[in-house]
């Protein structure tokens, strides 16, 4: 106790002893970047030292002090991520960061961002394991990448399976997306797609059935559909589902309704394959 009473009492007779803890003037309570700064080729020979397939896009002054906010690419795919760099430029730390006074997802915010601001080449989406929901000659395309066992993806197919009796000139181009968390998300989707081969009816309503926590048959001499659409999604940049690809190549995250959608096919018009 009298450590702590001599120190507080030096502190109140020398004040100029508190700014050596800080940073100029107003300490760290001033702008970061006047005194903390990197370069985007700083950044990347440090990432590359981590995974030399790895790149930096973008780097910006993180919402949390002390850190950097990092825009992560991946060679020969779309793909991105958000890592963080701390201001000493040793730490690089990867995972959701919380703003718990706000009850904010900053990571999960800042990653929704990043991916609704990408466009994707429409031209790369191979359709030849799509399923089609609406009108097979229909002028306008939608496509949509979707896990047979994601309860949002089951909301946004039944909000397209409404769509497309408004919208008869609508073709729903369904690419399935089976996600690691999903255990049984991949051998649906290849009897499904399966199915699809022979019947696309029936293999909507096998999709649909998934959907509604209902039996899908197993299909165990089916094609590894699951493993050609995944890559195929990766190489685009989809981590995610569900997904939508307007016919420009902007995208759509999460469960939107029908309007939503509707509005997003009427603003980013473009002429499809």
């Amino acid at each position: 106790m009298k450590h702590l009473l001599l120190i507080l009492l030096l502190l109140v007779a020398y004040p100029g002893v508190v700014r050596a803890f800080g940073t100029g003037e107003l300490g760290c309570s001033g702008d970061c970047t006047s005194c903390h700064k990197v370069t985007l080729k700083e950044a990347q020979d440090i990432i590359r030292k981590i995974d030399p397939s790895m790149g930096v896009e973008k780097i910006t002054t993180s919402q949390v002090p002390g850190l950097y906010q990092v825009v992560l690419t991946k060679a020969n795919t779309n793909g991105k991520g958000i890592a963080y760099l701390d201001f000493s430029k040793r730490y690089l730390i990867q995972g959701t960061v919380l703003d718990t006074g706000n009850k904010v997802d900053i990571t999960g915010k800042s990653m929704r961002e990043l991916l609704e601001s990408q466009v994707i080449d429409v031209s790369r989406i191979k359709l030849n394991n799509a399923l089609l929901l609406g009108n097979p000659k229909g002028t306008k395309h939608l496509y949509l990448f979707s896990d047979p066992d994601c309860p949002y993806c089951a909301k946004v197919h039944d909000e397209l399976t409404k769509l497309v009796k408004k919208m008869p000139d609508l073709a729903v181009h369904i690419l399935l997306y089976p996600l690691d968390m999903h255990p049984d998300a991949a051998w649906k989707t290849n009897a499904i797609v399966a199915a699809s081969k022979k019947d696309m009816k029936r293999a909507l309503a096998m999709l649909e059935a998934s959907y509604d926590k209902k039996a899908v048959k197993k299909n165990s001499s089916a094609s590894n559909y699951a493993n050609e659409l995944k890559k195929m999604g990766q190489d685009l940049g989809i981590t995610s589902t569900p997904v939508l690809v307007y016919a420009n190549g902007s995208i759509g995250l999460g469960a939107k309704t029908q309007d939503e959608i509707k509005a997003g096919i009427l603003k980013n018009v473009k002429t499809a394959k």
